[in-house]
């Protein structure tokens, strides 16, 4: 007889923006080359939620495996599971010059993430490395998709 795993997912409250409010919010933070919304309503929790998604996302993490679990692996993954365990469609997928080490920038895949007072910058591959969304930051996104 096998055994059943049983999770745990922490609870969330979630809000609603439009698809409309958050293009005009995501033309504000940034200039995108391509900021595809799949969503006419998005979803997303308070800041101090975000923090309980992500330790919880991060648990479930699996190993880093060259040229087939790296940085976008782990931006889909994170993108999909916030959707699937928490509802929340405000964790985007992002592509774009980013300084990964070494001071060269080379084309990377993270995540960016909307918690009502504006975006922030996850690295997904690092385990949680969490920045502002500005021009200062070492990762420069271009293209988004979120929904």
């Amino acid at each position: 007889m096998s055994k059943l795993k049983v999770v745990h997912v922490p609870q969330v409250k979630l809000y609603a923006i439009s698809a409309q409010d958050m293009q005009q919010k995501l033309a504000d933070a940034w200039v995108w080359q391509e900021a595809k919304l799949l969503d006419n309503v998005l979803y997303y929790p308070s800041w101090e939620d975000w923090d309980k998604v992500f330790l919880f996302l991060m648990k479930g993490m699996p190993a880093y495996v060259a040229e087939k679990r790296d940085c976008d692996f782990f931006a889909h993954y994170l993108q999909v599971m916030a959707a699937y365990h928490f509802g929340i469609t405000t964790l985007a997928y992002v592509e774009g010059w980013a300084d990964v080490g070494g001071g060269i920038p080379e084309y990377h895949a993270w995540n960016v993430f909307f918690c009502g007072d504006g975006f922030y910058q996850l690295e997904s591959q690092r385990y949680g490395s969490i920045m502002d969304l500005d021009l200062a930051s070492p990762y420069q996104p271009q293209r988004l998709v979120m929904g």
